[in-house]
């Protein structure tokens, strides 16, 4: 049975709460699109530009060796991206900030996601070889973070709207920098 280090501990509260938060928009990225103007094509262009901001990042600077000596600290800020973005939704309105607030929340999973892998990997205590035990646990708690959020964030904007579906996001991704500060914090790599 898996029985996780304190840094994963903080790793997993991180990983489940900031997921949870972003998957609420997955659901309403056509309403998204649709707040200034754009269509289907336009919300998933807004997701291509996320996910190649996110890869650009990740083959660039997730392999330099600052971000091997500081990945701790990457996990805290690729969260804090991540929630500010989730602010900043709220205000877009035109279809080119829709697409650069993608690119820059792309940018902050790009920090956050390798750090995150990197650093929990690292964590690999276990002289049972229960490696596959870890990544079950991980890989089976997001399944149903990634339905519960989608299901949440379709809930919310269909009775409220998209604008406290935002401050929503924001709030409980705040939850995870908090997290993503603390692990950082009082677990220095040095």
């Amino acid at each position: 049975m898996f029985k996780p280090t304190p840094i994963q501990s903080y790793l997993l509260k991180i990983s489940f709460i900031g997921t949870f938060a972003e998957m609420m928009l997955t659901p309403i990225y056509l309403a998204l699109a649709n707040r200034f103007g754009g269509n289907v094509l336009d919300a998933g262009l807004g997701f291509c530009v996320f996910n190649v901001a996110t890869g650009l990042l990740v083959f660039t600077f997730g392999q330099s060796k600052f971000f091997e000596q500081h990945k701790k600290w990457m996990v805290f800020v690729g969260f804090l991206i991540c929630g500010l973005c989730d602010v900043g939704y709220a205000g877009i309105s035109l279809k080119w900030q829709y697409y650069c607030l993608q690119a820059v929340g792309g940018a902050g999973i790009g920090l956050a996601n390798p750090a995150w892998d990197s650093v929990y990997e690292d964590e690999d205590h276990d002289e049972e070889g229960n490696g596959a035990s870890k990544w079950s646990f991980w890989t089976g708690g997001i399944s149903f973070v990634v339905g519960a959020g989608s299901l949440l964030g379709g809930l919310v904007a269909d009775k409220w709207g998209l604008r406290p579906l935002f401050f929503i996001m924001a709030g409980t991704d705040a939850v995870a920098v908090y997290y993503a500060w603390r692990m950082a914090r009082f677990y220095q790599i040095q």
